[in-house]
């Protein structure tokens, strides 16, 4: 328990539970499982795990993304993935600092609304990518070859689309974000 008194009543008579903890926002549910609570036997009042809270964050974050409309985490990194780029690749081709890819598929920062649409543009025409490279080889090494520099359009080949998220989101389970197209 990461508590031993209450910090309010200053009780030791604390009990800890595990839960699913449920977050809404804007009509969309999350679940974090494993969630820690304390509550205070003596006045009720109830405390968070700071570990339970961190779990929390990318989760939170990517149900704020749902609700806005905005890429998830894994959204991000599958499309990051499908084109071969490293996340600092991209992160140099599309702007925002070297870590920017990292930090958006980690979860621990939300993407601007101009770089979803980037990388929403850069997911509809596979092509764009290769303009967009003429304009920034000086931000790639000599030795860096883009992926779709041969194969512009690789993704459209692919035959995967993302689809419009569900109103119901469960930790975990990013993979129905996703859709194959027949």
């Amino acid at each position: 328990m990461f508590m031993k008194s209450c910090a309010v009543c200053n009780s030791s008579n604390l009990n800890s539970n595990v839960i699913d903890k449920v977050f809404n926002y804007e009509g969309f549910e999350a679940v974090v499982h494993g969630y820690q609570i304390v509550e205070c036997m003596d006045c009720g009042e109830q405390f968070t795990d700071p570990a339970s809270d961190k779990m929390a964050e990318p989760i939170i974050r990517d149900l704020h993304r749902r609700a806005e409309n905005l890429l998830t985490s894994d959204q991000i990194k599958l499309i990051r993935q499908a084109y071969g780029f490293t996340q600092e690749n991209l992160s140099s081709l599309l702007g925002g600092g070297l870590k920017a890819m990292a930090r958006y598929e980690n979860g621990s920062v939300m993407q601007s609304r101009s770089m979803n649409n980037l990388l929403r543009i850069i997911w509809d025409h596979p092509e764009v990518i290769s303009s967009l490279y003429q304009y920034h080889e000086h931000a790639f090494s000599p030795a860096t070859t883009l992926p779709l520099a041969t194969v512009p359009y690789q993704l459209k080949v692919t035959g995967y689309s993302l689809k419009e998220p569900a109103p119901v989101y469960h930790a975990g389970n990013y993979a129905n974000d996703f859709q194959e197209v027949g």
